[in-house]
């Protein structure tokens, strides 16, 4: 190597002008690049002739400014051939359009040799920023965006991206702004809204601006069975129900509800948190579709329903015990029903009377219902007949009972009271007596009754009910009436109860005596 100023020669040669090239030699002049910002950058610049040698210097000559050395290095090849390479380690955005200049000197005596190349540069975005100040959002209303970024050579692409997927509407806008339409979904709270700016020419090397988006959004509910994997669940388990509730802001509370009605506390509900419900061995009274409620300001949404079945072993229909009346050597059809779930159920019959023996007859079960035929052929024959039924969850833990008892006519009915007095009617209401075993009707005659030595004088047909219950109407006012109660059923009729009823006064008449009833054959 040489110093910085050439030695002394009796007679200067002048060198040729500086050549700069690249590594690969091509020769450089005026506007060179464009070259990406970062990148490294060499040039060289080879000088031949001259006496003395050379001295060659790179130089970065800006408009305002004098020239700043920038290397002064150089090596001396065979042939007087002088070279100074340049390395720049990373281009920058202040080297855009600067002037390196590459000059040879040999004396002290004339102006230096110069050649010189301006840089042009690929610059990447040096800013990229969300002008809209858009949160909060509110889910399926639109809103505009916007997004600007400056500093890129040549200009900067926008694009839009939500987690990790690019947006396609836009809106467009002019060079460095993007506008974007933006219709947010539930879904969106939380994820990053990203406006990316990138220079088509330094591809991995652009910019960006993000956003945490809060989108607000009415309740969205959803109910699961998550203690079961089926909602046909088994009578006394335990099941779970889950209220899965996405609100912004926060739903305030969660209601449960069955069959349309909100749930009442009992002790088989327990609330095991604000969005689970507990039920303790759940029985048949709790099986039915549920749904949970619950709102923000925004509104209310509630849940689909999800059905639970409850299943369970068979049981009977109620009343559990019964009274069947038969004559000796009479067939009498005797009906069991039970309640089970699943409905496939076999039925058994036997009897618990005074001697060891089976029904006559059971005819083929028809669902939930079997009939049996039972002919007691003795006084020891009478009894209880006992009906039980068995699904794939077991049998029934108590037996229908049927209490086979002689047939006989009906006793009388009793408790007889009299309401809702009129002056054109009443209503009588009694309880029936003994049904002597066989299915049993009421019928009700109504009697004005006469003074001292006059006949009573029957007032309407005769009224029948399978209840002892009425209603006569049509009747006078200020009048006392008897109304004959008398059961009947296959085997014969009851003694007859007789009740007194006083209609409502007239206007302008004087009372009667009070109401009573006392029995009649």
């Amino acid at each position: 190597m040489y110093p910085a100023s050439p030695g002394f020669y009796p007679s200067n040669v002048p060198p040729d002008p500086p050549v700069i090239k690249d590594l690969t030699g091509n020769v450089l002049r005026g506007l060179i690049g464009p070259y990406d910002e970062g990148d490294p950058l060499q040039l060289i610049c080879d000088v031949t002739g001259g006496k003395p040698p050379p001295h060659i210097s790179w130089w970065h000559r800006t408009a305002d400014s004098e020239a700043q050395l920038l290397d002064d290095s150089y090596e001396v090849a065979s042939g007087g051939h002088v070279r100074n390479r340049l390395e720049l380690p990373e281009l920058a955005r202040r080297h855009l359009l600067a002037v390196l200049v590459c000059r040879a000197s040999n004396n002290n005596m004339s102006l230096p040799l110069e050649t010189s190349v301006t840089l042009d540069l690929n610059l990447r975005p040096s800013e990229v920023s969300i002008e809209t100040d858009f949160n909060p959002l509110l889910a399926g209303r639109e809103v505009n965006v916007s997004c600007v970024t400056r500093g890129s050579r040549p200009s900067a692409v926008l694009t839009w991206w939500k987690g990790g997927a690019r947006l396609a509407d836009t809106g467009g806008g002019a060079a460095g702004r993007s506008t974007l339409r933006l219709r947010p979904h539930s879904s969106d709270g939380g994820q990053w809204l990203v406006c990316r700016a990138a220079n088509p020419a330094l591809p991995g090397r652009g910019a960006e601006d993000a956003r945490r988006m809060e989108v607000h959004f009415p309740p969205e509910v959803e109910l699961r069975l998550t203690s079961h994997d089926s909602p046909q669940v088994r009578e006394g388990s335990d099941v779970r129900l889950e209220c899965r509730v996405r609100s912004s802001p926060p739903a305030s509370g969660v209601q449960w509800r069955v069959g349309g009605r909100e749930l009442a506390p009992s002790a088989a509900l327990h609330l095991a948190s604000n969005t689970t419900l507990l039920i303790r061995q759940v029985p048949r009274s709790l099986q039915g579709s549920y749904t949970c409620r619950a709102g923000n300001p925004l509104g209310e949404a509630e849940s689909g329903p999800v059905d639970i079945r409850v299943q369970y072993a068979p049981s009977c229909r109620p009343p559990e015990t019964a009274r069947v009346g038969a004559g000796l050597h009479e067939a009498v059809k005797v009906t069991c029903e039970v309640e089970a779930d699943p409905a496939e159920v076999t039925f058994y019959w036997a009897v618990a009377a005074g001697r060891k023996r089976a029904v006559d007859r059971a005819e083929p079960a028809d669902g939930l219902r079997s009939v049996a035929t039972y002919v007691p052929r003795s006084e020891r024959d009478y009894g209880r007949l006992l009906c039980w039924a068995v699904n794939v969850l077991g049998g029934q833990r108590r037996p229908c009972e049927f209490h086979v008892v002689p047939a006989g006519p009906p006793r009388p009915v009793k408790g007889c009271q009299a309401g809702n007095v009129t002056v054109r009617g009443f209503s009588l209401r009694c309880l029936p007596g003994d049904d002597g075993g066989l299915p049993q009707k009421f019928s009700l005659e109504v009697f004005a009754a006469g003074g001292p030595g006059h006949a009573c004088a029957l007032s309407g047909p005769r009224t029948e009910s399978s209840l002892p219950e009425f209603h006569p109407d049509g009747l006078q006012p200020s009048t006392a009436y008897l109304a004959v109660v008398t059961a009947v059923n296959a085997r014969g009729r009851s003694r007859s109860v007789v009740f007194r009823v006083l209609t409502a006064l007239g206007p302008t008449e004087a009372p009667l005596d009070g109401n009573s009833s006392f029995p009649q054959h």
